[in-house]
């Protein structure tokens, strides 16, 4: 028996309350923490937004795995598996881009379309599945849920 098969043997389990609102405040602060240093300096505005999305994307990524693997939760796994063919398409076009020259605009372009479109696209979606697993799934109540 392979490790697969274990892990495939299991049933979902549902995502604790507690989890889910660790994972959005998580979330919620890195866009929060974006917007206040973007106000106090705008001229740092793109550098904000890259540095956000990458410890966004951090973020989500490690949250994801954490609830795919304890969790067995498939909309998860699907996050995964899109991330990492996102990742993997990006990292082929950059290595085979060299016959794109002739026009460095159109690469540009067609780079930040990927990289603003895809990465906000998949935290947006991210972000939304995780409000509403909180707000509209039944949770089970798990040792974090308890107030001592």
């Amino acid at each position: 028996m392979n490790i697969m098969s274990i892990y495939l043997s299991y049933p979902m389990k549902m995502i604790s309350k507690k989890v889910l609102t660790i994972d959005l405040t998580g979330q919620f602060l890195i866009v929060l923490m974006t917007l206040l240093y973007t106000m106090l300096r705008p001229a740092l505005f793109l550098i904000a937004l890259l540095v956000s999305m990458l410890v966004l994307g951090v973020w989500q990524f490690i949250n994801a795995l954490i609830q795919a693997i304890a969790y067995h939760n498939k909309k998860r796994e699907n996050y995964l598996i899109v991330v990492v063919f996102y990742i993997a398409f990006f990292v082929i076009v950059a290595l085979i881009k060299g016959g794109f020259y002739e026009d460095e605009n159109w690469v540009k372009t067609l780079t930040g379309i990927y990289i603003f479109g895809g990465s906000l696209g998949l935290a947006i979606w991210y972000f939304y599945n995780t409000y509403r697993d909180l707000l509209y799934s039944e949770h089970p109540r798990s040792f974090w849920d308890y107030e001592f």
